[in-house]
């Protein structure tokens, strides 16, 4: 390897750490990296044979099939603004195809996002502080929304740091993961304090179930379950006896959770209750967008609506049922999976799923454990989020699951 290559594969590296950091920055920085690191990949690209992986092809099936469903849309000018958010299932396959990291350099990466993440939060806990400081108790009455909001949960937490409760609540957990592994599982064990990793792990689980995001704590518990049970070397009858005790330990969780909250009328709805009635909660809107979002399909099966045409059609069915809570909020169907089956079809829904499939097999097999979380979040989030149409989970997904998916070489430490 000559100097130049050396100094491109430099480059290259520190693009990638700034890319990963910068999730956590408004997007346009996040953008400026990902400009910066597609030109860097093209340069070598012109000088190294470039090899496709499934999970890179997968993704930019997706994005070929978003692109020919803009053929038929109603609001073309809206499918290319999705079309571009989505540039990021064929840059990143791209970038992975030319990447030439060691193992050393590939954990840093990660670390980095991870350490970063943690200091995001806590500044995020700092100024909660302090604005419960000035207001003299941690609850304040939100006048918008006619509820009493706490200072330490949720949208209120994180919005001091700009950020949406249910993306920092992804980036944490998989932050978490990455500190677990590399302070308790990995032979390349981080050199710190054993007290020092277990306050900054039970830190950022107590920071994660204050952001409130019901979906993403089960995904990270469920998830370390998942790794246990299937990483660890521990023979079958204990790892079966540690799926016995996870179920009764989640079982109690979810009873004392919704205990006397929940009953039949919980799950029952009427799209012409007012929006300020009590009968709403967020199960039973939840299931009606759900209802709304799947007869939106069943009117434009099997192709769906086209790229861009989503919202105005699931408006459309809103004013059709009367649905005036959504109407007044502009509600998305919140499930990715929904969205890809009314807004690009039968096949673009078949292609996720093949994904997720393929990509935890992949894991499984080659005990890629950074793979298998990063799949896990995004397959739980899915449910209740629509977290590859926006920005901040596009990026992040595209980009860590495939950098999760390159093979590390355990002879020569290098990707490939």
């Amino acid at each position: 390897m000559d100097i130049r290559e050396k100094r491109l594969n430099l480059v290259q590296y520190y693009l990638l750490v700034g890319t990963g950091i910068s999730l956590l920055a408004p997007m346009i920085i996040n953008n400026i990296f990902v400009v910066l690191l597609l030109l860097v990949s093209f340069f070598k690209l012109v000088r190294h044979e470039y090899k496709i992986n499934i999970l890179a092809g997968l993704f930019g099936t997706l994005f070929l099939l978003a692109l020919i469903s803009l053929l038929y849309s109603c609001d073309v000018p809206n499918g290319f603004k999705k079309l571009e958010k989505w540039l990021s299932f064929i840059i990143f396959p791209i970038v992975f195809g030319t990447m030439n990291l060691t193992k050393k350099l590939f954990r840093n990466l990660l670390l980095s996002f991870a350490f970063a993440t943690i200091l995001m939060v806590l500044v995020a806990l700092i100024i909660a502080t302090y604005k419960s400081c000035v207001n003299g108790s941690i609850l304040i009455f939100n006048k918008e929304n006619l509820v009493i909001e706490n200072f330490f949960r949720y949208h209120r937490l994180s919005q001091n740091i700009n950020f949406h409760a249910t993306y920092l609540s992804i980036y944490l957990a998989f932050s978490l993961f990455v500190l677990i592994y590399y302070f308790f599982w990995s032979r390349d064990l981080l050199p710190l304090k054993r007290n020092l990793k277990f306050f900054i792990i039970l830190f950022g689980i107590l920071v994660l179930v204050l952001l409130d995001s019901f979906a993403i704590v089960f995904a990270f518990f469920s998830g370390l379950f998942l790794l246990m049970f299937f990483y660890w070397d521990i023979g079958k009858k204990k790892k079966y006896l540690l799926l016995v005790v996870f179920g009764i330990c989640v079982g109690f969780v979810f009873f004392n959770k919704v205990r006397g909250k929940v009953d039949q009328s919980t799950f029952q709805f009427s799209y012409s209750d007012s929006p300020t009635s009590t009968r709403w909660n967020s199960l039973n809107v939840r299931l009606a967008k759900w209802q709304c979002a799947l007869e939106v399909y069943m009117d434009n099966a099997p192709f769906g609506v086209g790229t861009g045409c989503n919202q105005s059609k699931l408006r459309q069915k809103y004013t059709e049922k009367g649905f005036i809570l959504a109407l007044n909020e502009n509600y998305t169907s919140h499930n990715m999976y929904l969205r890809f089956l009314t807004e690009n079809g039968i096949v673009s829904f078949f292609v996720f799923l093949t994904l997720l499939s393929y990509g935890f097999y992949r894991a499984y097999r080659r005990k890629k454990y950074f793979l298998f979380v990063l799949l896990w979040l995004l397959a739980i989030s899915s449910i209740t989020e629509e977290v590859l149409s926006i920005n901040k989970g596009i990026v992040f997904f595209a980009f860590y699951i495939l950098l999760a998916n390159t093979y590390l070489n355990e002879n020569n430490g290098k990707t490939r």
